[in-house]
């Protein structure tokens, strides 16, 4: 048995190196076993605290929170952040969250990035960027919009108008660049540009038509929710399609309901 001033926590023989004795002083990590007892184990992980990484999630549910791996034996609990207290949109096993570990009284713990931590990792991004699809991580994703990084630290923001869905922390996204602000961060979108997303949304609200027998309930007068939960569509990319379907005389619009046109109704 060890103590450290009030605390008293077992070290097994399994998790020394070496024979100890009574009252020498050792460093040693604190964590739980399985039936809950406190132990101390003096094979401490190799940690640069301070240092933000990504780190692979191993655990993440209601019951046991949010959990990083160290290395392949250790593995570390996630504080709460500001962004993490929506259960919905936690980051599943096998995917990353940008972290620090940090040493603390009760043991090994991981700290996700703040916003002002971020700000002063990121890269700036270079100016050739735009239009360019790019592969990043949610760090943040609040309801107003997501928060991501590019493996080279370039800081991207996606307006909650340019989610196809929204986000989970931890979720690796493809985004297409939008803007480039002066700080070097980047703006995005979800979406397709307006050219080709007018096809392909046109071509969903084809297909959904067919399969309702050719009317739907929804038209200008439509909310925004409305259209993205039945469709995934933001209002202003439903109406760009609805026109292109329009202006080819494939559908029409009567008291705020789409008409799919019989000639385009399935024969099958």
């Amino acid at each position: 048995m060890l103590a450290s001033g009030a605390q008293i926590a077992r070290l097994y023989k399994e998790d020394v190196s070496r024979e100890l004795s009574s009252g020498e002083q050792v460093e040693a990590i604190s964590w739980f076993d399985g039936a809950g007892n406190k132990r101390l184990d003096v094979h401490l992980p190799d940690v640069q605290e301070e240092v933000f990484m990504w780190r692979k999630v191993v655990t993440s549910d209601a019951d046991h929170g949010i959990e990083v791996a160290v290395d392949d034996r250790w593995k570390a609990p996630v504080e709460r952040h500001d962004y993490l207290q929506d259960e919905t949109y936690w980051p599943g096993p096998g995917e990353n969250l940008f972290v620090h570990l940090e040493y603390t009284a009760s043991g090994l713990k991981a700290f996700p990035a703040s916003e002002n931590d971020v700000q002063h990792l990121m890269a700036p991004a270079p100016a050739d960027l735009h239009h360019a699809w790019v592969n990043a991580t949610v760090y943040s994703s609040p309801p107003f919009g997501a928060f991501l990084l590019t493996a080279d630290r370039y800081k991207i923001f996606v307006h909650e108008s340019e989610w196809t869905h929204r986000p989970r922390v931890g979720e690796e996204l493809k985004v297409r660049i939008t803007h480039r602000q002066e700080d070097g961060s980047l703006n995005a979108s979800m979406y397709p540009p307006k050219e080709v997303a007018i096809g392909s949304d046109a071509q969903l609200l084809l297909e959904r038509l067919q399969q309702a027998d050719g009317t739907l309930p929804f038209g200008d007068r439509s909310s925004p929710e409305a259209i993205r939960k039945e469709f995934g569509l933001s209002k202003a990319a439903f109406k760009r399609a609805v026109g292109a379907l329009l202006k080819d005389q494939r559908i029409r619009q009567e008291n705020n309901t789409l008409i799919l046109e019989s000639s385009e109704k399935r024969t099958d």
